[in-house]
């Protein structure tokens, strides 16, 4: 058994998720950077940390009068999420001796909440256009686009981003890159919606 070439490859494997394995406490850091413990969640962590930001999102669709106030708070909660991430993620890879552990998923959290405050008002718009080729209210599409666009962006990492995922370090690093990708992302939506404004609205 011990020269099955098998075995050998499924002792590696465990190995590593031993690895993987952090003794996770009921501390406020813990809580901040795993997203109530979203990003225990053995299968995309990131994407499920993005969907769960839906009833912020909604909370601010419906409590806001104009596009410029739904903006303004994506833009306060994306604040203040980055600097209570930033810190809690700098506490959690000191005690746990990590870098970007698959578990922090505030940085997600973060990204999401700005890819929705710099493409509100073209996002919003986008869903509304869209919404009679799909069985969603168009809220709630303009709401899966920005997380498709999102996503796309932070797990691909085009340009730069790779480069900073790969060779940057700290607190700062894990969070830079997935504000540059709401970035990114943001832009992307907007520039599609004026297209899609300036020379199909009256055509689709």
């Amino acid at each position: 058994m011990f020269f099955n070439p098998g075995y050998k490859r499924v002792l590696k494997l465990l190995r590593e998720i031993q690895k993987k394995r952090l003794n996770y406490s009921f501390k406020p850091t813990t809580i901040i950077v795993t997203w109530f413990f979203l990003g225990l969640f053995p299968i995309a962590p990131g994407t499920i940390a993005s969907l769960s930001v839906y009833p912020i999102y909604n909370f601010l669709i419906i409590s806001s009068t104009s596009y410029e106030e739904i903006a303004l708070g994506f833009f306060v909660l994306s604040l203040i999420f980055l600097s209570l991430g930033w810190f809690s993620i700098s506490r959690f890879q000191a005690q746990t001796l990590t870098h970007d552990h698959q578990s922090i998923v505030i940085d997600e959290v973060v990204g999401q909440l700005l890819t929705f405050a710099i493409s509100c008002k073209s996002l919003l718009k986008l869903g509304v256009a869209l919404s009679p080729y799909f069985p969603y209210h168009a809220t709630t599409l303009a709401f899966f686009i920005g997380v498709i666009f999102f996503r796309f962006f932070d797990i691909k990492k085009p340009f730069f981003l790779k480069t900073i995922d790969r060779h940057m370090k700290g607190a700062f690093a894990v969070m830079l890159d997935d504000v540059l990708a709401a970035i990114f992302a943001g832009v992307t939506i907007t520039i599609i919606y004026q297209i899609y404004d300036h020379f199909f609205r009256y055509y689709i």
